[in-house]
């Protein structure tokens, strides 16, 4: 059984203690501190060990706080808890570092997709620093054999060496650049991202589209399932705002069509009200968040760009893998990091792939093994090796 992660909670009361205690401590580690300048001293302590912190809105210079953990550690991500009249409050602290604002009441569904959608973000983002800290090291090892060359060259020569040709070899700003050459930036490019906006109501339609294209992003509007579906078949959509309500049929069933047909695409839910049940269905079918109608400029934007950030950070790592593992590390070092990846996969009860093994091992991509081919439990604890070995002698 897989380790739960830590959720640190600050400020709230007795009863919110308990209403949350109830929710998730099945799912998480909880720990709770409702002094802030206590919780700030325990957090140096925990912070590594944090993946979500969960804080309530109080009146006491919440943004200084919310600055001081982001300080301390830029990671764990922050979702803020809120009253409906401390809406404008939770938006202010996003803008200070926090990641989300969840408003007061909310369903047990809810709170724990808010969850769930912060800890698979920070996973991501610990697996790429994981992967960077290993190019950074392999980089200073070719470093190294490049010194050692150029030790031997210049005694040949019966010159010194120069200590700039040392530095050069290793200072900050060139094992940057080339650490940063490998792993893209994790910026949006807004020019190149594309945006749905499935809505029956035209001026809705029309009104999202100008705010997202004021801000660069290309948008194609649709007013029911069917042209949304005839658009997605001509056009890769990152992100695709959907109204639940849509005539021909519900905005659900273009959430399943798009999940099917185009699934690294991030989904948004648009409802007339909290319909708790439908934004329910729509998490547990892949949607990422969803907006209530009628929503803040502010809520859109930054919905989106979460949305943006999500699928840029799911394609970094096979995208890097891609790319650049097969070609920096070794096969042991690959062998390592897939048996790490299958054993996580069974931990949590989902399936390993070909196209993961292909990733890391790209010379297989070009036996035609189909990529959804399901590597069973069996072949994982008989060892990977063996079956890298088979399928190279297929």
């Amino acid at each position: 059984m897989s380790e739960k992660s830590t959720i640190f909670v600050v400020g709230g009361h007795y009863q919110n203690i308990n209403e949350l205690e109830n929710m998730v401590n099945s799912h998480y580690n909880l720990i709770f501190m409702s002094n802030k300048t206590e919780a700030l001293q325990l957090y140096k302590e925990i912070s590594h060990k944090v993946k979500c912190i969960l804080f309530f809105l109080s009146n006491d210079d919440d943004e200084t706080f919310i600055s001081s953990l982001k300080t301390l550690n830029r990671i764990p991500e922050i979702l803020i808890i809120s009253e409906q009249n401390d809406h404008q409050k939770a938006i202010q602290l996003m803008k200070q570092g926090a990641f989300d604002f969840i408003l007061q009441p909310f369903t047990k569904e809810i709170l724990l997709h808010h969850i769930q959608q912060v800890t698979e973000e920070v996973d991501l983002i610990l697996k790429i620093e994981k992967i960077s800290r290993a190019i950074v090291l392999d980089t200073i090892e070719k470093r190294m054999q490049l010194l050692i060359e150029l030790i031997q060259k210049r005694r040949k020569e019966g010159l010194p060496l120069n200590s700039d040709e040392i530095s050069a070899l290793f200072s900050q700003s060139s094992l940057d650049s080339e650490s940063s050459a490998l792993i893209p930036s994790l910026e949006q490019n807004q020019e190149t991202s594309s945006i749905l906006v499935v809505d029956d109501e035209q001026s809705i339609n029309q009104t999202i589209k100008q705010i997202l294209m004021r801000k660069g992003y290309k948008t194609a509007c649709a007013g029911s399932v069917s042209e949304a579906q005839e658009l997605a078949k001509i056009q890769f959509f990152h992100v695709a705002l959907l109204d639940i309500g849509l005539p021909d049929q519900s905005g659900l069933k273009l959430l399943q069509h798009l999940k099917a047909t185009s699934p690294t695409t991030e989904v948004v839910m648009l409802t007339a009200y909290t319909d708790t049940q439908n934004i329910v269905e729509a998490f547990q079918m892949g949607a990422f968040d969803y907006l209530v109608k009628p929503f803040e400029i502010h809520d859109l934007l930054s919905t989106v760009v979460k949305a943006l950030q999500r699928h840029q950070l799911k394609q970094l790592i096979p995208n890097h893998s891609k790319h650049f593992i097969g070609a920096t590390f070794s096969e042991k070092f690959r062998m390592k990091l897939l048996d790490e990846i299958a054993h996580e996969r069974l931990l949590q009860g989902k399936q390993l792939l070909m196209q993961d093994v292909c990733i890391l091992f790209p010379d297989l991509k070009q036996k035609g093994f189909p990529e959804t081919k399901v590597i069973s439990k069996k072949k994982i604890e008989d060892g990977l090796g063996l079956l890298i070995d088979e399928l190279r002698q297929t």
